[in-house]
């Protein structure tokens, strides 16, 4: 898929590679950026090497060797540790901002308490992942059962992870992209499986308790989740359109 072309281009380390951080590093590469992944675990380095184009194992608060990446030249850094290792975001926070002035440093706080540290250390934004599906494209899936996290890379760009709408089960990905090619399909997880990284449409099937993770504007994917609340609550058809 090609990236997204009205964007300005950044250099941006992501710096945590687990679900949450290797997808928002796989889409920012998508979109263009110059994107450096950043990891302490070697095997987590060793297989997003044949994803990311820069990928690199160092521990987030070693200024020294995140400056041996590039990290200080960056114009954002994305601290995106999972909710284990809050010390860990802490100190990398505070390395990233105070000790190495990176210009933005978005962090991910797992609950209010943590957000307010990070804040206090240097991050200009938090993100709680877990809290803010509804905020921005609550729209009518909260009230079908259906799930929606969204993550605003700017006010232009969103990245959210629904469930696989019941209406696609059984259709290949290649509909979503017909029918919304402003949307960038990012990955897929299919259930007991692992992530799948810019899927090819034409071949991939969705199956009932997969997860799409995808990409736009947040008109289109309000439009996107609308249609889908409208199609839900009408007439069935083979698949959705406009």
């Amino acid at each position: 898929m090609a990236p997204k072309q009205n964007h300005r281009k950044q250099k941006i380390a992501v710096l945590g590679l687990g679900r949450y951080g290797s997808v928002l590093a796989n889409e920012l590469q998508e979109m263009g950026h110059e994107v450096i992944g950043i990891d302490h675990d070697s095997q987590v380095v060793k297989e997003l090497s044949s994803e990311l184009i820069h990928v690199a194992e160092a521990e987030a608060s070693d200024s020294h060797a995140l400056r041996l990446i590039g990290v200080a030249q960056c114009d954002a850094a994305v601290v995106a540790f999972s909710d284990q290792h809050l010390e860990a975001s802490i100190l990398a926070t505070l390395t990233l901002k105070q000790e190495m002035q990176i210009p933005r440093v978005i962090a991910k706080a797992a609950n209010q308490r943590h957000g307010e540290i990070l804040s206090r250390v240097g991050a200009d934004e938090i993100r709680f992942p877990e809290h803010e599906s509804g905020r921005h494209l609550a729209l009518a899936w909260s009230d079908q059962g259906h799930h929606a996290d969204t993550l605003e890379i700017d006010e232009s760009y969103l990245i959210t992870r629904i469930d696989a709408p019941s209406r696609l089960v059984a259709e290949p990905l290649s509909v979503i992209e017909n029918d919304f090619p402003e949307i960038t399909i990012v990955a897929i997880l299919k259930s007991g499986e692992d992530m799948i990284y810019a899927p090819d449409g034409s071949t991939v099937v969705l199956r009932a308790n997969d997860i799409l993770v995808l990409g736009g504007s947040p008109d289109t994917m309000e439009v996107f989740l609308e249609t889908y609340k409208e199609e839900q609550s009408s007439a069935p058809s083979p698949r959705f359109g406009f």
